[in-house]
């Protein structure tokens, strides 16, 4: 049987209607989105199906695509889908903690109403922005973040990696990539320089939070964004509070799942990003998708394939 890993999405691949299907279709889901609503003081349903403003609005996308991925995991659990392993990407990796056990549903929700109000409060004082370079190897980008006042808050792929910081010097960066040949720079649909160290007092306004809320250790391994290794439980509070203002290691953490025997992953949430970068990082691996039912159908035929 394969050994399979869970990939979470994190923020930026929201879009209205996602989850629509599997909430028309499972009562369970219905009931996690309600018991999410009542958490956060607003209809989540609303939210995420009528075409808004508010879904891109960091306050709003991070719980939002939280309770998406959560859903989704339970219908994979319900279909019988063994998994070996997880990892979310930034924002994902409440929804990995969660699938692992770590958290149960309300504190994840609780703590992500947090995290986006802290994060919010931040980007809107401070400003900020994020924006993606694609084609330039890790050598010229950490020159681009030198010569702009940057820093690197995604180490997505060999070739792909998010540089953040004050608006003026990303766009001071994204000159630099242009010039140095990056195939592609791309400004990212976020509100604030997250994974920065602007970001650092929205993490010590987190930090109480994370030290009040019930936490068990995980069922099976999660891959942590700030040290691209497996949870050490007791190191749950201080890896959190840092994964905020420092980068997401997606590149080595994804490698790291590869060595721990992973040979098929499940990207879990709306978008494909998760799954296209890790066809760069480790091509030898299986990559499937799951944000909608139409999926689930391909997804357990492949896997079922994949094991005669």
């Amino acid at each position: 049987m394969k050994k399979i890993a869970l990939l979470f999405a994190g923020q930026g691949s929201q879009y209205p209607g996602m989850g629509m299907d599997i909430y028309e279709k499972y009562g369970f889901v219905r009931e996690m989105f309600q018991e999410a609503g009542s958490i956060l003081g607003y209809d989540l349903a609303e939210l995420c199906f009528l075409e808004n403003e508010r879904l891109n609005q960091t306050i709003y996308t991070q719980p939002a695509i939280t309770v998406l991925n959560c859903a989704l995991f339970e219908i994979l659990r319900a279909e019988g889908i063994k998994f070996h392993a997880a990892l979310g990407f930034s924002l994902g990796e409440y929804s990995a903690l969660y699938a692992a056990g770590v958290f149960n549903f309300p504190t994840a929700i609780d703590l992500i109403k947090q995290r986006a109000l802290y994060m919010h409060r931040v980007a809107e004082k401070t400003g900020g922005a994020m924006t993606a370079i694609i084609g330039l190897d890790l050598e010229a980008v950490k020159a681009v973040c030198a010569a702009s006042g940057t820093a690197i808050a995604n180490f997505n792929s060999p070739i792909q990696y998010v540089i953040a910081g004050e608006e003026e010097r990303v766009k001071a960066a994204e000159e630099e990539a242009r010039r140095l040949g990056a195939r592609r720079v791309v400004r990212l649909n976020v509100s604030g320089a997250f994974h920065h160290p602007l970001m650092r007092e929205a993490a010590e306004n987190l930090k109480p939070h994370l030290q009040a809320a019930s936490k068990n250790p995980p069922a099976f391994p999660v891959v942590m964004n700030f040290t691209a290794s497996p949870l050490e439980i007791e190191e749950i509070e201080e890896l959190l509070e840092k994964q905020i203002y420092s980068p997401v290691r997606f590149e080595e953490s994804v490698r790291r799942l590869v060595e721990m025997g992973s040979d098929g992953f499940i990207e879990v949430g709306p978008g494909r990003v998760l799954s296209g970068l890790v066809k760069r990082i480790a091509p030898e691996v299986e990559t499937y998708n799951f944000e909608k039912l139409s999926d689930l159908i391909a997804l357990k035929e492949a896997i079922n394939e994949s094991e005669k």
